[in-house]
Order: C-alpha cells, then sequence, then structure tokens
C-alpha cells in the first residue's frame, strides 16, 4: 500500500474559493518535474497557478474535459519548455465537507508531450487517485 502525502506550494496566491497542491507517493511524479523546471517555466506556471485559484478561464494555460463524462474531473496546467508541450495533470475536488463550493486541484503526474493527443492513461491514473480510499481520507483530513 503506497504513502501518500499532501504537499503545499510555496507561494501560492491564498484564496478562500480554490487551490492547488501536489499529491505525493504511489507514483505520483508532479512534484518532482514541477521541482525541476526551469526558473522561467517556474515563473510562467506559477502564474498560470494563480490565474486558476482566482477564477479566471483559459484554456491555453488550463483546462479540464467537462465533455466526457469519464474525464470530467480531471485537469490540466500546461505550457511549453524549449518548444516541447508540457502538462502538469492531476484531478479536482472539494475536499471541505464545511464549505463544499472549495475546490482543490490535486496534481498528481507530469508529461511531456510529443503530439496533439493527450495520454488518456494520465487521467486514468489520476481518477484512479482520486478514488483511491487512502486518499480520499487524506483530503478530508487535510482540509477540514
Amino acid at each position: 500500500m503506497p504513502v501518500y502525502q499532501l504537499i503545499k506550494i510555496s507561494g501560492l496566491k491564498d484564496s478562500s474559493r480554490r487551490t492547488i497542491i501536489f499529491l505525493e507517493g504511489g507514483g505520483c511524479e508532479a512534484r518532482t518535474a514541477f521541482c525541476g523546471l526551469s526558473n522561467k517555466s517556474d515563473r510562467d506556471i506559477r502564474a498560470r497557478f494563480d490565474h486558476w485559484v482566482d477564477g479566471a478561464i483559459n484554456d491555453n494555460y488550463f483546462h479540464g474535459w467537462p465533455n466526457r463524462a469519464d474525464y470530467k474531473e480531471c485537469f490540466s496546467f500546461r505550457w511549453r519548455e524549449q518548444k516541447v508541450r508540457c502538462r502538469l495533470y492531476g484531478f479536482l475536488c472539494h475536499p471541505r465537507k464545511s464549505d463544499p463550493r472549495f475546490q482543490a486541484c490535486v496534481l498528481t503526474g507530469y508529461d511531456r508531450k510529443t503530439s496533439e493527443d493527450t495520454d488518456f492513461a494520465i487521467l486514468d491514473a489520476a481518477k484512479r487517485l482520486k478514488n483511491d480510499p487512502h486518499v480520499k481520507k487524506l483530503l478530508e483530513s487535510g482540509f477540514n
């Protein structure tokens, strides 16, 4: 059984409505990829994180799959690094029982895309993690 841990992102804008965190353990590689970013990519993705936390909509920076019932709770932040399409993948959830409108984006996966197509195996992994009872319990205890 993997041991999971929630990792806050330092310097992220505070909000009573949204947050972004990393899930570590069980093969999650989003935080490792994030920690290895160049200074420029780090600034770019942090600005995109803050933009999402503010409630903005910008499909060039981040998006979900609202028209795909099987992936509607998955989410991705996107950027380019040296002309390569990079993505941090995860899932959306509402972890606060006391505030069901509060939304968290839990980042779990990373990909350097070489084609236009999404690797749905990464989204399937995010869905499995979202439904994992240990992850659910961790999210509930981490936000309530």
